[in-house]
């Protein structure tokens, strides 16, 4: 709840009306994205087992909606940890591109589990993401209902201490890289 796409989840969220449960590795995050909408927070320290986590996801009642930011073990505990007929979005692989998979409780709960990027999508495909983007999330922009959160904004040149920044896991929102 706490990186750049994970503020811009938040919010969205909130603005829909949804109840948002988000995950960080710090307490400090998560007392951050509650005044972004965030309702339940979960510290997630390293090494949790997927069980566990799952536990705590669900402890509020099991999603019927999952953005899974991190992957890796964390597709475990969503799959897990959701509703029946749950969705869950695959978006990035902070924590691995592989995954033990519970197929069975998959199956079970009857889930529909997608993956997203954008890079491989044909030109229409854009246009057409870029469109729903314009006429859903443009307005919200516009209305201050979500707010791009930016934690800091380096010179191009400085690209090795924004990395720096980034690799210290304590950034907040996006790191911005601008042209000199």
């Amino acid at each position: 709840a706490g990186s750049g796409v994970g503020t811009a989840v938040v919010q969205l969220a909130h603005a829909l009306g949804c109840p948002v449960t988000g995950t960080a590795r710090t307490a400090d995050k998560l007392e951050r994205a509650r005044q972004l909408g965030l309702d339940d927070a979960i510290v997630v320290a390293s090494g949790t087992e997927p069980l566990a986590l799952a536990e705590q996801i669900s402890a509020s009642g099991a999603p019927d909606v999952i953005i899974d930011l991190v992957g890796g073990p964390y597709l475990t505990a969503n799959v897990l940890a959701a509703a029946p007929r749950a969705r869950i979005v695959m978006v990035g692989t902070l924590a691995g591109a592989n995954a033990d998979f519970p197929i069975l409780g998959a199956m079970g709960k009857r889930l529909r589990l997608f993956g997203t990027v954008l890079r491989p999508r044909s030109i229409g495909e854009k246009a057409d993401a870029t469109a729903a983007f314009a006429a859903e999330v443009v307005p919200l922009l516009a209305s201050g209902a979500i707010e791009p959160i930016v934690e800091r904004v380096f010179a191009l040149a400085d690209a090795t201490e924004a990395y720096d920044l980034i690799a210290s896991d304590s950034t907040f929102g996006k790191v911005i890289l601008r042209p000199s």
